[in-house]
C-alpha cells in the first residue's frame, strides 16, 4: 500500500540531533507515512543512526555530498505519497503535525503547499512562537513580506506533483533556495495554512548567537532573478523589496559596500517608502566593526 504522505529528511552531519528529529516523525497521531532520510555525504555516525531505527517505513538513500536542495530532490524522487512533508534533521515536530496537513490536503484540494505555524529554539534554549502577521496565507507574499517567514523548511508539505513541475529545488543557492521555492508555489495556488504551532525550528550555530551572517550573498542573485519572473503585483513587489534589504544587511555586515549600496537601491525600487532602509545609506560610511556591532545588538 503507497504511503498517503512521505516524509523527507536531509541530513548531512546531524549525527546529534537526527534521533530527536526521527520520533518527532514516528510519534505522529497520524501514521500513514513513509520516511525518506537522504544522507547528503555525511563523515559523522549520523546515517548509522539512522538505519539503527528499526522501522520498516524509513529507508535511507546515500549520495555524495551535493547539498541540502539536491538532497530534498533525491527525497522527492524517491518518495511514494502525493504529498511530501520536509523536516530538516536538526528540527522536530509536535504530534499533531501530520495529521493537521492530512486534514489540510482533503479540506483545500486548489491548495499545492501546506503548513503550519511553528515554534523557534535560539541559543537559550527557549521555545518562542514565530512571529507571522497572519495565518490567512491568501496572498502569501503579504504575509510574508511583513513578518517573520511563514514558512520553514521543517513545517511544510508540499504536492509531489506541483513541486516538481516549479523543478524542485535549485541547485548550487547558499541562501534562499528554500523562499524560491515557496514563492513559486504560492504564486501558482493559495497556500493552506494551519494556526496552531506542530513544528519547533531550531536556531543554532555561529549566526544564531551573534547575529552576524555567515554566509556571503550568491553571486547574480539567482534567487532575486527567480522573485522578478512571477507575476508582480503589489504584495510579490513587497516580498523581492524585504529580500534586497536582506541582501544588503549581508552586504554591509561583510564591508562590501558597493554591493549593499546596490542593494538598497533595488528594494527601493521595488518599495520606495522604507523609512527602516534609508538608514542603510549611512551605514554604508561606517567601519565594518561599527556595523557588525549595531546589527548584533538587532538593529535593521
Amino acid at each position: 500500500m503507497l504511503p498517503v504522505i512521505s516524509v523527507v529528511i536531509p541530513l548531512y552531519n546531524k549525527e546529534a540531533t537526527v534521533a530527536r528529529a526521527l520520533r518527532s516523525v514516528l510519534a505522529q497521531t497520524f501514521q500513514e507515512f513513509e520516511v525518506v532520510v537522504v544522507n547528503d555525504g555525511s563523515t559523522d555516525n549520523g546515517p548509522q543512526v539512522v538505519a539503527g531505527v528499526g522501522d520498516a517505513r524509513v529507508r535511507l538513500v546515500n549520495q555524495a555530498n551535493a547539498g541540502v536542495a539536491a538532497a530534498r530532490n533525491r527525497g522527492v524522487a524517491e518518495a511514494r505519497g502525493e504529498v511530501v512533508a520536509f523536516l530538516d534533521a536538526d528540527d522536530e515536530w509536535l504530534p499533531g503535525f501530520l495529521e493537521a496537513v492530512h486534514e489540510m490536503v482533503a479540506a483545500h484540494p486548489q491548495s499545492e503547499m501546506f503548513a503550519t505555524l511553528y515554534f523557534k529554539v535560539g541559543p537559550d534554549g527557549q521555545r518562542r512562537p514565530a512571529a507571522v502577521s497572519s495565518t490567512d496565507l491568501t496572498d502569501y507574499f503579504r504575509v510574508a513580506a511583513s513578518s517573520e517567514p511563514p514558512i520553514n523548511a521543517s513545517c511544510v508539505a508540499i504536492r509531489k506533483r506541483a513541486l516538481e513541475e516549479v523543478g524542485g529545488f535549485p541547485v548550487g543557492i547558499k541562501s534562499g533556495e528554500d523562499l524560491l521555492t515557496w514563492a513559486r508555489l504560492a504564486a501558482r495556488a493559495p497556500v493552506a495554512y494551519h494556526a496552531e504551532s506542530l513544528s519547533v525550528f531550531y536556531r543554532d550555530g555561529d549566526e544564531a548567537v551573534t547575529g552576524i551572517p555567515t554566509r556571503f550573498p550568491d553571486a547574480g542573485d539567482p534567487v532575486g532573478r527567480g522573485l522578478r519572473e512571477l507575476p508582480q503585483r503589489k504584495s510579490v513587489r513587497d516580498y523581492r523589496a524585504l529580500w534586497h534589504k536582506m541582501r544588503a544587511r549581508v552586504f554591509l555586515v561583510w564591508g562590501e559596500r558597493g554591493p549593499a549600496l546596490g542593494e538598497v537601491w533595488r528594494s527601493l525600487a521595488c518599495k520606495p517608502w522604507q523609512p527602516r532602509l534609508y538608514p542603510f545609506l549611512v551605514l554604508a560610511l561606517l567601519p565594518v566593526r561599527w556595523v557588525r556591532r549595531l546589527f548584533a545588538g538587532g538593529g535593521g
